[in-house]
């Protein structure tokens, strides 16, 4: 039903006398087959309209009967009062007419059917189907089994083409080529869109440091580290405008943080709406004695010289901490020359020379001691050539 392009029945033509029914049914058995053959049915069978009859083939005479059969099945049909002819290969992609004209189309083969075969007695009630076999028959020209669907028994499958196919594959190819577009544009978007660069996260160069009472906050060699989204890095020196919260013992103003107790403490620093802690540790020093650093002005003075830090520099000395400088005065310091003490001077913050420190005579050392006492803790300091530190103090 495929290998061939199916055409509507032509069945104006196909039999000589289709009105006498007498004719019909017997114009195989009764009577001489050539002589009343049409031409219509001569070209079905393949013979020549000159030929006579003993020139028929054995496979010819039985089409003969056939087409006989059919005749007698339409005349049959043609005599009920139901007729309705159906086209059994709708869908298939024939070209018989669809739409508003399939039903003229109808109209028309049986009208042709009827002005051949006639209107029969309408009292029929029995229903006959005229297969494809028998519609075979009624085509103008020379039947090709070859070409007939129904009798390739080789055929395995039989692909039925969608009539919406066409509309299917323009569909596919148009939303391909808008998924083409749509992806080239996001990928193109994605390549050279400039991404926003935001703050990721930011750190300290340190975390934690250790201070002492007393003590203030230094901000110097500290900085934020601020990354960036990107991969870039900034440091960022750290100030008090930097400082959002602090924790533990400490007096703060404008300019300085000072720590005033033992208890840790936080300090929380803010960059770029991130934040960082810093973690402090507070001590207390303790204190071990003091030393002394001298000049040897300080052993070639006369009564009434100065005593000061010009000549005379004291550290104080700790346990857990480095010696450190500090000042002093009358009130933390006392001062004494071979045990006879010097007196403050607050206006020229010294103190005054009670003995002479000179060597007694030219040439020699001195022998002048020089005793110090600062805080419960006492220090000599003798003149030894080549000596200008002494460290060793010896508790009161």
């Amino acid at each position: 039903m495929f290998g061939r392009k199916k055409k509507e029945p032509k069945v104006e033509k196909v039999f000589d006398d289709a009105s006498n029914e007498e004719t019909t049914e017997n114009s195989v058995e009764e009577q001489d087959a050539h002589e009343h053959m049409s031409d219509d049915d001569k070209l079905i069978l393949g013979v020549d309209k000159k030929s006579s009859k003993k020139e028929l083939t054995e496979s010819q005479k039985k089409q003969m009967e056939d087409l006989g059969s059919v005749k007698d099945k339409i005349s049959k049909i043609l005599k009920s009062s139901n007729i309705e002819i159906v086209d059994e290969n709708f869908g298939d992609e024939y070209e018989s007419g669809g739409g508003e004209d399939s039903d003229e189309k109808k109209q028309q083969d049986y009208d042709s059917l009827k002005s051949l075969f006639g209107d029969g007695d309408k009292k029929g009630s029995k229903e006959l189907t005229l297969t494809i076999d028998d519609y075979d028959y009624t085509y103008t020209g020379k039947y090709l089994d070859e070409f007939d669907m129904m009798h390739l028994k080789n055929i395995k499958r039989i692909r039925l083409q969608n009539k919406y196919a066409k509309k299917i594959r323009k569909i596919a190819l148009i939303a391909s080529l808008v998924l083409v577009v749509i992806g080239g544009a996001v990928t193109a978007f994605l390549l050279t869109r400039e991404k926003p660069v935001y703050l990721k996260s930011i750190s300290m160069n340190q975390l934690e440091a250790k201070y002492y009472i007393n003590d203030y906050f230094d901000y110097s060699g500290l900085y934020i580290i601020a990354e960036y989204s990107d991969g870039r890095k900034e440091r960022v020196k750290l100030d008090s405008s930097h400082l959002l919260d602090v924790t533990g013992n400490y007096v703060q103003t404008a300019n300085s943080l000072q720590f005033t107790g033992t208890r840790p403490a936080t300090l929380r620093f803010t960059y770029g709406g991130q934040v960082v802690d810093y973690s402090i540790t507070v001590e207390e020093r303790r204190k071990s004695g003091f030393a002394a650093v001298y000049t040897d002005e300080l052993f070639n003075l006369n009564v009434g010289d100065s005593i000061n830090s010009d000549n005379l520099r004291l550290l104080q000395k700790y346990t857990n901490f480095n010696s450190t400088y500090f000042d002093y005065d009358g009130s933390t310091v006392s001062i004494a020359i071979n045990g006879s003490s010097c007196l403050y001077d607050a206006q020229t913050k010294s103190f005054k020379a009670s003995q002479s420190t000179k060597p007694a005579t030219a040439g020699e050392d001195s022998t002048a001691t020089i005793t110090i006492t600062y805080s419960g803790y006492t220090l000599e300091i003798k003149y030894v050539e080549g000596v200008s530190f002494v460290e060793t103090a010896q508790p009161q």
